[in-house]
């Protein structure tokens, strides 16, 4: 077993240790993560944990017939989005939902 040091970097399996300044010098990796990427990581982290809470409620509240329910909402879901890729296919000079909409049903719904 490898021995550790409280002063020391990480770990090697040999049970040396190096600093982390030493590695980052060898190391061809970049940090680049902007103050953009951080916001976003934490709002999908946010939603998704809203979204996992918010499903566990509604299935302590109706019990597992929502299950159903997801399952019949998915398959909705699934058709809607074959069909934009259908239009989408049909028609790319459409680059938005809402110029679908406009073009196929008409101003007053786009």
């Amino acid at each position: 077993m490898a021995d550790t040091n409280v002063n020391g970097g990480t770990q090697q399996a040999t049970g040396k240790l190096k600093s982390v300044e030493s590695l980052d010098q060898t190391n061809e990796m970049e940090r680049g993560l902007s103050n953009r990427h951080v916001q976003f990581i934490a709002i999908g982290g946010t939603i998704g944990t809203g979204l996992f809470l918010g499903s566990g409620k509604s299935i302590s509240l109706t019990g597992p017939s929502i299950i159903f329910v997801y399952i019949l909402v998915g398959v909705i879901m699934l058709f809607l989005m074959r069909a934009i890729g259908e239009m989408m296919y049909r028609d790319p000079s459409q680059h938005t939902f809402i110029n679908f909409i406009t073009r196929y049903l008409g101003n007053g719904w786009g």
